[in-house]
């Protein structure tokens, strides 16, 4: 068998060199209009994540207003896009305690407290990393949202964030260079992501319902479900809404970069503030007779 000369060998490592520091370039491109080239360049360092609600992350990223899911989906997305949906109709306050003779009854507070109401919305936009595992979306550096509600918290699950440190100060602190995104998802994508997905209650009342406005577009393959790793029974439910198994990406990656992704939040904009009395307060009237 000849033997290749010298200088093809030399030539075939030079170009599997170069080979791969295209890829890596590529890949820090990718990162490059969160972090910027200069931090790019100079090594990993620390950053602070701040925590935003979902209006407030709507606001940064300029998301204008639709009338409806279809006005939402539509191509091309030149502009992020908000779609809040119709207010549900109000419950009949019919708040009542109960008491019984002869039983301790549990302390209820003088005062309710206030929350504010909200309405269950929708964002499209383009161009952002989502970290799948603890439910976080970032379309800025410095800036992420997460789908926990209704008031976005850090919670334990969050120091699965890639290049987790600690929190300090109400922030996430993570190593800035393990932020970037290891993955590229392409298709327009619904995330579903959720720190506690793995949870049967948070994925039955969390995940699920944001995913019914959608069935249609995920049948008609226009849409596809963004989850992490799913076992069996949340597949299964998958299924039984009708999501067909070629609209769900699981996706192992720690980090991902999306170009068109939905995202499901509650909005409190332009919403009056109403008292929600405590569950068992809202106990049903007899019916007649």
């Amino acid at each position: 068998m000849s033997r290749l000369p010298h200088f093809s060998i030399a030539a075939y490592r030079a170009g599997a060199n170069c080979t791969r520091l295209a890829i890596e370039l590529a890949a820090a491109c990718a990162g490059v209009r969160f972090a910027g080239p200069v931090r790019v360049l100079r090594g990993p360092r620390t950053i602070a994540l701040a925590l935003e609600t979902f209006d407030n992350f709507c606001a940064r990223i300029r998301a204008a207003r639709v009338a409806s899911g279809e006005a939402l989906l539509a191509e091309p997305i030149d502009a992020p896009r908000i779609w809040t949906c119709v207010a549900p109709s109000p419950i009949i306050d019919q708040p009542r305690i109960i008491t019984i003779d002869g039983v301790s009854q549990p302390w209820f507070a003088s005062a309710l407290p206030t929350y504010p109401s909200t309405r269950q919305a929708y964002l499209h936009a383009r161009s952002a990393i989502v970290y799948p595992r603890p439910g976080l979306i970032m379309a800025e550096m410095g800036a992420v949202y997460c789908n926990l509600l209704p008031y976005p918290q850090w919670v334990p699950d969050h120091r699965l964030t890639p290049g987790f440190v600690d929190f300090l100060d109400g922030k996430l602190v993570a190593h800035e260079d393990k932020l970037h995104p290891r993955g590229r998802v392409c298709r327009t994508v619904l995330v579903l992501c959720h720190a506690f997905h793995r949870n049967y209650a948070h994925w039955l009342f969390d995940c699920l319902p944001s995913l019914l406005p959608w069935r249609g577009p995920l049948q008609q393959g226009r849409l596809a479900v963004l989850v992490p790793p799913l076992v069996a029974w949340q597949r299964r439910t998958l299924e039984l809404l009708g999501v067909p198994e070629t609209a769900v990406i699981e996706t192992p990656e720690p980090s991902v970069l999306c170009e068109n992704m939905i995202v499901p939040g509650l909005s409190s904009t332009d919403v009056e503030a109403t008292n929600m009395p405590k569950s068992c307060r809202f106990l049903p009237q007899p019916g007649p007779g």
